[in-house]
């Protein structure tokens, strides 16, 4: 097969050698759905860089074939600036990105499929305030009683849930109140908000099988960091990516999550056993350093990955779907010209090479 002319081909030993043993099974491993639990100086970045540039050079996959999450436009750029360092140019092409990012890039491309066009307008929190304001004010709603921060925050954890208008069957105050303004969004708002990204950004993927197969064909190896952090919809969209093919890697430490308020939920990382086929504990970045776990049990269904004595109900999957797979911020760079109008990104669903059997 021939080499991308823009890959680095790095030897095993530049790519294990200087690793301890837990980190190098990591980075080795062959199987299906790979869970690391990964705690403070563990290496896990660079385990999860140098599992990209094994899987391209000892895998013999295709740059576009390996799809990365990560939570922060910063962490995405210095992933992909590590990639660069370590595998080349190829790198710029690749799809490393936060989930909002990557959904901008797939609603670019099949926004039609759900009513809006693809040169839609992403609404930044000001403008989507002032919308807000209109429909309370047709509704009579009376700001004083109902804040409008308190409806925006409602509807955003409603979405990022993925309830959709006409489903929100609240039962307290704000919450029928904000049930009204969000069966409204819909016909004011010809546009995305930060959460819609993640809601259609899913409803794209579960409701259009031809798109989601194509995602599914083209992203053969998924890679999600920072998985304590998941909100529902992001673990959605996450099980319907890897649902086919089942090759990804996920890292988790839930002693660093730090996004409940915006709906991380830890129960996306207590999984039951079944879901993973390997797991591995990482403790410390010495090589052969105390406490680093390899090929280790998978925690029992409810534990939490860091070990300790907490314990919550598991989450149960979006209605209709159950686990498949063993297995953003406000004013995060979504590929955005300013901040509201993202520039198109059409998707290129064959990848920029053949794609090796």
């Amino acid at each position: 097969m021939q080499q991308d002319p823009d890959l680095i081909a790095r030897s095993v030993e530049e790519l294990v050698g200087d690793l301890n043993p837990q980190q190098a099974e990591a980075v080795q491993y062959r199987g299906l759905a790979l869970l690391i639990g990964a705690g403070a100086g563990s290496g896990k970045t660079r385990v999860l860089t140098r599992r990209i540039a094994w899987i391209l050079t000892q895998f013999g996959a295709w740059p576009s074939q390996i799809l990365a999450i990560t939570f922060t436009n910063k962490a995405a750029a210095e992933m992909r600036e590590r990639l660069e360092g370590l595998i080349g140019p190829v790198a710029q092409r690749m799809w490393v990105s936060t989930f909002h990012s990557m959904c901008v890039r797939m609603l670019r491309a099949d926004a039609e499929r759900l009513g809006f066009t693809k040169n839609f307008t992403i609404y930044d929190t000001d403008d989507l305030k002032r919308l807000y304001k209109d429909i309370m004010a047709e509704l009579n709603i009376d700001p004083k009683r109902f804040p409008v921060n308190q409806l925006m925050n409602r509807i955003s954890q409603a979405k990022n849930d993925l309830v959709t208008p006409g489903n929100f069957d609240a039962h307290d105050p704000v919450g029928k109140v904000a049930e009204r303004v969000y069966e409204r969004l819909p016909e004011r708002l010809r546009a995305f908000d930060f959460d819609d990204l993640l809601l259609y950004g899913y409803l794209l993927l579960k409701n259009h099988a031809d798109v989601r197969e194509a995602y599914q064909d083209r992203f053969r190896y998924l890679m999600v960091d920072e998985y304590q952090d998941t909100n529902r919809a992001q673990y959605a969209i996450t099980q319907l990516l890897a649902a086919k093919r089942r090759n990804i890697m996920v890292v988790g430490d839930d002693d660093q999550s730090i996004y409940s308020w915006r709906g991380a939920d830890l129960r996306n990382i207590l999984v039951p056993r079944r879901e993973y086929q390997k797991y591995f504990k990482l403790r410390g970045d010495v090589p052969g350093g105390e406490g680093d776990q390899a090929g280790a049990e998978l925690p029992q269904r409810g534990q939490y990955l860091g070990g300790g004595q907490r314990r919550h109900r598991e989450q149960p999957a979006p209605q209709g779907e159950a686990p498949v797979h063993g297995l953003g911020r406000r004013g995060e760079d979504l590929g955005v010209s300013g901040h509201r109008r993202a520039r198109r990104g059409p998707l290129d669903r064959r990848g920029d090479r053949p794609a090796p059997q």
